[in-house]
């Protein structure tokens, strides 16, 4: 795993995300089909997420896509207290990339 993200259940996730290509240089995302899976580190048959840029209701906002800027935005209310591994794959017909997994590591919140 290359890094991991803390964050506290009931506060929302909002990552903000730029793509380029291997040399860094900017990519226009406006015909990319993004996706972001987390699911439980130790059981990959639990997924605590599954998020698009495509569909009616896109939960993936590529808000300037041109520069290759995109977010995605998770209420975490309901999440379960527990390490996650999550990655983010790009898809242009069939070419199909990914980023490095990353650990998600969800903690309780002190109400």
């Amino acid at each position: 795993m290359e890094f991991t993200i803390d964050h506290k259940v009931g506060d929302t996730i909002s990552w903000d995300v730029n793509y380029t290509d291997d040399l860094g240089g900017v990519v226009d995302i406006t015909s990319y089909e993004i996706k972001c899976q987390a699911r439980l580190k130790d059981n990959k048959e639990v997924l605590l997420f599954d998020l698009t840029s495509v569909g009616t209701e896109p939960t993936i906002d590529k808000y300037d896509a041109i520069n290759g800027n995109f977010r995605i935005v998770v209420d975490t209310t309901d999440f379960t207290v527990a390490r996650y591994v999550v990655d983010i794959q790009y898809k242009l017909g069939s070419l199909i990339k990914s980023s490095e997994t990353f650990e998600l590591n969800i903690y309780e919140d002190v109400r």
